[in-house]
């Protein structure tokens, strides 16, 4: 399913359909919703003020569809350096294009000589059975039956704009990874290009992460969204060490899609407290929830988040930037 339909019908569990509530054996909290709405749906209309619930609602769908992109890329990457496929590229690489389909993500990656954009590998994350196959090199191919058309330009365009802007990066020693993602909304086509600072052995960020979204054609930056400041990076020992991972956080005013994908990339609960209303959220996996004030796992943390922008040395001396290890 691409990213566009996903929205679509994202969208479409909020309408009010003239459905009879009376027959419906779900909570009352959810009569609103159509009788095929999903689980999640559901959940999400008796668990979060309305005022909330869209935004939520996005930010779950979208930092799914973020980390199958992102672990689809960096597997088949690892199965095409398997069998050297990058090992002769000429030109310079131009990046990856990650395709979404019913049960797999196709990706292609490509290179640039002049003007010209050509694939040079391919592969496909299956999900069931889960891994990569197909994995090939296509540079015994002449130039000509490999080009890119012009909606894979477009996308391209959008990333190398993405990657020309001079934003925050956390670890500077790795490039961005990326994700590209086409939506369509209010009748109008947009890129998402997804840039976030690179996890590896020595730098575990929690800043450096941002969203824009790029006209059609891939020209025109429509808007940013830079999720901090500043960089506040752990270590991998302090991952490991961490049964949870606790964050401020000022740019909105609830969880966002790239909080979902640390989650799911880090594999631990992570918590948001969201400063614009001090309304504390937990994100296990792609289930975002917000916690009640007399929650026990609020009050436990009540001092432990940490700015994604500020260093050790500069949290009070009342922090603790690794939240309860017990």
């Amino acid at each position: 399913m691409t990213l566009a339909r996903l929205f679509a019908c994202a969208l479409a569990l909020w309408a009010l359909a003239p459905i009879d509530a009376s027959a419906d054996r779900r909570p009352k909290c959810a009569s609103r919703l159509p009788a095929d709405a999903s689980e999640a749906a559901v959940r999400i209309a008796c668990e979060i003020p309305d005022k909330f619930q869209r935004d939520v609602m996005m930010t779950e769908i979208f930092g799914a569809a973020l980390r199958r992109h992102d672990i689809a890329a960096w597997l088949t990457t690892d199965e095409l350096l398997k069998i050297g496929a990058f090992d002769r590229i000429p030109g310079e690489g131009a990046g990856w294009i990650t395709t979404e389909r019913d049960d797999s993500i196709f990706v292609r990656y490509f290179h640039r000589i002049d003007d010209r954009y050509g694939v040079v590998a391919e592969a496909t994350l299956r999900y069931e059975p889960w891994g990569v196959t197909d994995a090939r090199s296509l540079l015994d191919t002449p130039i000509e039956q490999r080009e890119a058309d012009e909606d894979t330009l477009a996308l391209l365009r959008a990333r190398e704009l993405g990657m020309r802007q001079n934003l925050l990066n956390c670890n500077p020693s790795r490039p961005f990874n990326t994700a590209i993602l086409r939506l369509r909304e209010d009748d109008q086509d947009s890129i998402l290009v997804f840039l976030m600072s690179g996890w590896d052995d020595h730098v575990v960020p929690l800043g450096g992460f941002h969203m824009l979204r790029i006209s059609e054609d891939g020209t025109r930056t429509i808007d940013t969204y830079s999720q901090t400041p500043g960089c506040r990076n752990l270590t991998p020992a302090d991952l490991d060490a961490a049964r949870e991972i606790a964050i401020a956080h000022d740019a909105s005013a609830v969880p966002t899609p790239l909080h979902v994908f640390l989650a799911l990339q880090y594999r631990k609960p992570l918590y948001v407290k969201t400063t614009q209303n001090a309304l504390v959220w937990k994100i296990d996996g792609t289930t975002v929830s917000l916690l009640d004030a007399s929650d026990r796992d609020a009050r436990r943390l009540r001092d432990a988040f940490i700015a994604a922008d500020r260093p050790l040395t500069d949290a009070p001396d009342d922090s603790n930037p690794a939240p309860d290890n017990r």
